[in-house]
C-alpha cells in the first residue's frame, strides 16, 4: 500500500465521517465544531505518531521518509482536508 492511501486510511479511521462531509460542503462552522468536539491538540497528536505532521523527515526523527513529491501529496491531502498538523499557541507556565 503507498503512502497516500495509508494516509487516507488512517484519517477515515481517526476523522468521523461527517469531517470529509462538511469539508466537502465547505461547511466551516461545523467543521469547527467537530474540531472543538475532537480535540484540535488530540488530532495532531494522532497523526504525529504516525508521521504524517512532517512525512518528509526520516522515520527515525519522527517522519514517514517520504520523497519530496510523496510528502507534497501529503500534506496538500491533510491541508484539503483541514485536517490540523501543528498545535496551536503555547500554554504559559507561570
Amino acid at each position: 500500500m503507498n503512502e497516500l492511501n495509508l494516509l487516507e486510511e488512517h484519517l477515515h479511521a481517526l476523522l468521523p465521517k461527517e469531517w470529509f462531509e462538511v469539508v466537502r460542503r465547505e461547511d466551516w462552522v461545523s467543521l469547527r465544531e467537530l474540531h472543538v468536539a475532537l480535540g484540535g491538540a488530540h488530532i495532531v497528536a494522532e497523526i504525529g505518531k504516525h508521521g504524517w505532521t512532517a512525512p518528509h523527515w526520516p522515520r527515525e526523527h519522527g517522519g514517514r521518509g517520504a520523497d519530496d513529491a510523496t510528502a507534497r501529496k501529503i500534506i496538500e491531502r491533510l491541508d484539503a482536508l483541514v485536517v490540523p498538523r501543528i498545535p496551536r499557541g503555547t500554554q504559559s507556565r507561570t
